[in-house]
């Protein structure tokens, strides 16, 4: 059971909370301790500071009189009751500067709203305030105002969430949800982590920096100082992992890349003389030469203390060919946990649903991966009610990854579950119009990319593309081939398919539109896993995959 305790704000959380938890919730009165104690509830979240207690500072402020001391006994004798419960205490929410319009006083309201802190400095306190305005709902958006408040969302009548919850209060019962499963449901002790789009490379999804209050839109120059220019990067999932593993949740990765050039590449180092900034530029875009190096030379531990790299993970599984279930699986495998224990990010909706369907005890979170931020901040299982040590990072001397047991039964699922997908693909020459979509493949595919090559298309004999769809999503064009000379010079295939393993059926069909054909691989550094692709070509088309139009 989750109790509640409080005259304003309780019976507002409430029906979101039971939406989300799906536990009993109960709510009284701040002063209904000895009902409190005798429901023994796994959760007690309590607001002391409803309007009977603001309301008094605020008149006074409005109407220019001295500002009232509230007695503070009656809030101690509840916190003393309390003090053997599992009791979490709703912040105090007060008025921004200036918000009842007097040119002085403040000092006077600032010292009134400290000393009733002051009565839960030592407990456990969700900063309701802070939480709105992480999520853009400013003070002036809630009701009643004047420093108490009781948020409706960001304007009147924006309401979002489940059971159209109003939005600010879905995300404190988000937050007091995560703070009862931290309580009632074991914990999440392992966040597997997609390397290849997620966190490496332009491709990083997070939109962090556009909610930071120093973040600097485009059409600003970004600020003179160099610690003010750190602020605006794009920085949020990197930071997000790391305050996860603080908690004493062990981080691994999945790639499809070869894992020793992982281990090579995937690692901070300093820039060199031209101001590149290293393996992380993507964070240091919008921010000028001179303030990144300025960064690196004035602020060496600050960089290595934000930014990932390979030695922050105690696990890692590389190979183009595994799908996500099983990768997680070994990961499950070498560090000793139960499948309930982890947490899959993946970077596309096809690899959470393989996960989702192959692994089902695995938590996959929703997606687009832009939310996965709040996710590991204030997921349920990924909130400690303790503070463990963190765990040791140690991918340098982990053993090589053993096949889990009944890995057989595995991939029997695996096929089954691509099998059902009714996956199709074609393969046939490009025409004009879809030329335009061949280089962008070139542009974008660095890892499925056999040679590197990028010629003037109108230099070629022949472009061949390849497409897919299946019962989840029309793919559309997701390969290209290109021929010179009776030579396949280059073949790229989109990420986005890999999961489906049809990458080789369609180097294959490929392959079969010019007898003879033959090709190469190259390796250019980022497309180790293009070499598997190769192999599994030359074994012809996949069993769960039919060839047919895909127009």
């Amino acid at each position: 059971m989750i109790l509640l305790m409080g005259n304003c704000g309780a019976f507002r959380v409430a029906p979101a909370l039971r939406q989300l938890t799906g536990a009993e919730v109960k709510v009284l009165g701040w002063t209904q301790v000895d009902a409190a104690l005798r429901l023994d509830p796994a959760l007690v979240y309590v607001d002391l500071f409803g309007f009977d207690v603001i309301a008094p500072i605020c008149v006074a402020a409005i109407a220019g009189r001295p500002i009232p001391r509230f007695d503070l006994d009656p809030l101690r004798a509840v916190v003393a009751a309390l003090s053997e419960t599992p009791v979490v205490y709703r912040g105090v929410r007060r008025p921004s500067a200036g918000a009842f319009g007097l040119l002085g006083g403040d000092a006077e309201i600032d010292a009134a709203f400290d000393e009733l802190a002051s009565v839960i400095r030592a407990h456990r306190v969700l900063d309701v305030q802070g939480l709105w305005a992480r999520h853009g709902i400013p003070m002036d958006d809630v009701l009643g105002g004047l420093g108490h408040g009781e948020a409706l969302g960001a304007g009147a009548g924006k309401e979002a969430g489940p059971n159209a919850v109003a939005e600010a209060v879905f995300h404190e019962a988000q937050w007091v949800a995560s703070l009862w499963a931290a309580r009632a449901l074991p914990p999440i002790e392992c966040v597997v982590v997609d390397l290849d789009l997620l966190i490496r490379g332009d491709l990083l999804a997070d939109d962090f920096h556009a909610r930071n209050p120093a973040w600097l839109p485009p059409d600003r120059a970004p600020a003179a100082t160099v610690l003010e220019a750190w602020w605006s990067m794009e920085r949020g999932l990197h930071e997000a992992l790391r305050i996860v593993a603080r908690r004493g949740v062990a981080l691994a990765l999945t790639t499809r890349n070869d894992r020793d050039a992982t281990q090579r590449r995937f690692q901070k180092r300093a820039p060199v003389a031209d101001g590149d900034p290293g393996p992380f530029a993507w964070m240091y875009e919008g921010i000028p030469e001179q303030v990144r190096s300025s960064i690196f030379s004035a602020h060496p531990a600050l960089v290595d203390g934000l930014a990932l790299d390979v030695a922050d993970f105690a696990a890692l599984e590389a190979d183009p060919r595994r799908p996500a279930s099983e990768a997680c699986r070994r990961v499950a495998e070498r560090l000793g946990l139960e499948l309930h224990a982890l947490a899959f990010l993946g970077a596309t909706e096809a690899d959470r649903e393989e996960v989702r369907a192959n692994a089902p005890e695995i938590t996959v979170p929703e997606g687009p991966a832009h939310r996965y931020r709040e996710f590991l901040l204030h997921g349920p299982r990924l909130v400690r009610w303790e503070s463990p040590a963190p765990r040791p990072a140690s991918i340098a001397g982990s053993p090589p990854a053993v096949a889990p047991a009944g890995s057989g039964d595995a991939a029997e699922r695996v096929e089954a579950f691509l099998r059902g997908l009714n996956i199709v693909v074609d393969v046939r020459a490009a025409t004009p119009a879809e030329y335009p979509r061949v280089e962008e493949l070139l542009v974008l595919c660095t890892e499925m990319n056999l040679t590197g090559d990028r010629p003037e298309l109108d230099t070629l004999d022949a472009i061949y593309v390849g497409r897919c769809r299946a019962s989840t999503s029309d793919y559309g064009i997701v390969a290209a081939g290109l021929v010179k000379d009776g030579r396949l010079v280059n073949w790229v295939c989109s990420c986005q398919v890999l999961p489906y393993r049809v990458a080789g059926t369609l180097l294959h069909l490929t392959l079969q539109t010019t007898p003879g054909m033959e090709t190469e691989f190259v390796d250019v550094g980022s497309n180790a896993a293009a070499l598997d692709v190769i192999r599994e070509a030359r074994s012809g088309c996949a069993r769960w995959v039919s060839v047919g139009a895909c127009a």
